[in-house]
């Protein structure tokens, strides 16, 4: 994508996403260039051009291509986007037991299915293809 002489809020928000060394976004992180809905008119637009993927309300990640297949995918795998996500949205967290396990190296099985204890109260969904989490 080519950036023009006249800056659009849609290059705008492009040229931070390509300069900031975070993968995830926030439409709040955009206030200063606009309004919400023209910010998340310009995100929308960004995501149809593959730039970003949503992967709940407000919450977006920077995509790269797959070198397998070709396609758009986020940059970062979902269980570390969604990490990024609730430390950005400053929720509380923790992993599960056999998580905390594998990572303090007292486990050599890798854990399949991503368990996250929230701690505190939060309601939230985020997802990516068939990859869910859901914070109830």
């Amino acid at each position: 994508m080519k950036v023009k002489a006249t800056q659009t809020l849609k290059n705008r928000i492009y040229r931070k996403i390509r300069s900031s060394e975070q993968d995830v976004f926030l439409t709040a992180d955009f206030k200063r260039f606009s309004d919400e809905d023209q910010i998340i008119r310009a995100l929308r637009e960004l995501s149809y051009n593959e730039v970003l993927i949503k992967i709940g309300k407000g919450v977006y990640v920077k995509t790269r291509r797959s070198k397998i297949t070709g396609k758009t995918v986020p940059a970062k795998p979902f269980k570390e986007l969604v990490e990024e996500t609730l430390m950005r949205l400053k929720i509380r967290w923790e992993p599960d037991e056999l998580e905390s396990a594998y990572r303090s190296g007292k486990s050599t099985q890798i854990p399949v299915n991503t368990v996250i204890k929230i701690m505190g109260r939060a309601s939230r969904k985020l997802s990516y293809k068939n990859m869910t989490l859901q914070i109830i």
